[in-house]
């Protein structure tokens, strides 16, 4: 029987206004190592948030700079998970609003 996961994807975009936003976008696919991945660049720096599954143990969350890992999580409690996901979402839109890129 094959597996199918469900990806979420948080993607930054600009409004008409340019106000920033956040939009989820969510796909069907076999199976997915990240639930949710992004990387930001500014000139030589870059951050990279990761949310991914840890098997039985629930799911990992990572927050990179440059190659160094700054937070590194396994929770096994899905709202623990969407709190982790706000702040990145947080972070990375600051990160914008100063410039930074995805890449």
């Amino acid at each position: 029987m094959k597996q199918w996961f469900y990806t979420l994807r948080e993607v930054l975009v600009r409004d008409r206004d340019s106000k920033l936003l956040v939009e989820s976008r969510l796909s069907i696919s076999s199976p997915a190592d990240h639930l949710c991945a992004w990387g930001l660049a500014k000139a030589e720096d870059v951050r990279r948030f990761t949310i991914s599954i840890a098997g039985s143990s629930g799911w990992k969350v990572r927050e990179e700079e440059k190659s160094p890992v700054l937070r590194e999580v396994c929770y096994d409690d899905w709202r623990c998970v969407a709190r982790a996901l706000l702040n990145f979402t947080l972070a990375a839109a600051s990160l914008v609003d100063a410039g930074w890129v995805e890449g």
